[in-house]
């Protein structure tokens, strides 16, 4: 079984409590640093007592080794080498001594011959990650990578300081960009945050050399528009709009753009998440490519169905403290819930159940609720379900 959980010892007595290494609170994790440094607890990775772990002193604390004597086991989540049961783990590795998420990309190759490779492979960009093989094996979609950061955002904010839902979609995108400071491709030196386009003057743009990170909205009430090039030729612009309001154009197939929405048809409200680069030297704008598109909330959280979306724009109307995990909840088998709220008397885990006629789909549905009934669930948190035909 998979080790994905920490202990704190309690002295004098060894009193035991067992704590995930995620999701966890910020206000826990200070609460601990403080306890800890006052001799009150040790804190030690679950996959081995000789493993004691410590706080740091980040603005965004984390968990990390006191000594590099002694390693994580290979079925622990902080192992690098760790490959876990749901897709958001299989490319993600973990490193403590920098406190980052590394995250295993297909490697970024924007070369005229590699061109029809990389429109192949964005046509599957409702797949989490590539089985594949060899360098191939567990390696991340973009859109894996960009629907993570947006449940990180949500849920560090709702777990974080701020400790409340985003009050719109601009300000979650902002808190995405926070967010990827933590995050760092496995084959670039920068974090992704350091690679966030920033509207730069594109005359200074080395061709299909400079590759920026893109997470914006697309513009509802005006997404496309057309560029003339020096030849005459006609280029496809999509507009976006960045987390303050401002307006970007990028040069994108529409053809492309057209099936990508239509593989994620639950909203209309759309987020552009990828990477730009400068195709030619006489371009007057940044192209997308191996970008995804993520249909979202009102918002801004990435929703699965127009099911989900409707229910998590109700939760914010109502002002409930909620995120969507993107990891399995301990004590909820191996399940990945649609939705957790944070509740005063006892967390509640929240499911949207929107498929009929599925068998498999409806044995995990009866699997959940029978789990919630049991005495251990219920002794951690409460359930709550959506049937929607």
């Amino acid at each position: 079984m998979d080790k994905k959980s920490f202990i704190v010892i309690g002295k004098p007595k060894g009193n035991i409590t067992k704590l995930p290494y995620s999701p966890i609170k910020e206000s826990l994790l200070l609460n601990l640093k403080t306890r800890s440094e006052k001799g009150e607890i040790e804190l030690r990775c679950e996959c081995s007592d000789k493993i004691v772990l410590k706080v740091s002193n980040a603005k965004s604390p984390y968990l990390y080794n006191s000594t590099r004597q002694f390693k994580h086991s290979k079925d622990c989540c902080r192992h690098p080498q760790f490959v876990g049961s749901s897709p958001y783990e299989k490319a993600w590795s973990y490193d403590e001594e920098e406190g980052l998420h590394i995250v295993r990309i297909k490697e970024l190759h924007f070369s005229q011959s590699g061109d029809n490779n990389e429109r192949n492979n964005n046509v599957r960009n409702n797949v989490f990650y590539q089985e594949g093989t060899g360098s191939n094996k567990n390696v991340s979609t973009v859109f894996g990578l960009a629907t993570r950061i947006n449940m990180m955002a949500w849920e560090s904010m709702v777990l974080g300081k701020k400790h409340r839902i985003p009050n719109d979609k601009y300000e979650l995108a902002k808190h995405v960009y926070g967010i990827t400071s933590r995050i760092r491709l496995s084959r670039k030196r920068k974090t992704l945050n350091e690679m966030f386009y920033k509207q730069v003057n594109i005359r200074n743009v080395k061709v299909k050399k400079d590759i920026y990170f893109v997470y914006m909205y697309v513009n509802r009430e005006r997404p496309f528009g057309e560029d003339t090039l020096f030849d005459n030729t006609k280029k496809d612009i999509l507009y976006c709009k960045d987390a303050f309001g401002r307006t970007n154009r990028f040069y994108v197939e529409k053809e492309e753009y057209e099936h990508k929405k239509k593989i994620e048809p639950h909203s209309p409200e759309y987020v552009v998440a990828g990477f730009v680069y400068k195709k030619d030297l006489y371009h007057r704008c940044m192209t997308l490519q191996n970008y995804c598109l993520i249909p979202v909330s009102d918002r801004g959280l990435y929703c699965e169905s127009s099911h989900e979306k409707n229910i998590y724009d109700r939760l914010c109307d109502d002002n409930l403290t909620f995120y969507k995990p993107y990891l399995p909840i301990e004590g909820y088998g191996s399940f990945i819930p649609d939705g957790y709220i944070v509740d005063k008397e006892r967390d509640i885990i929240f499911e949207v159940f929107g498929i009929t006629g599925m068998s498999s789909y409806d044995e995990r549905k009866e699997e959940k609720i029978a789990l919630s009934h049991t005495d251990s669930f219920k002794s951690m948190y409460k359930f709550k379900y959506w049937e929607v035909n």
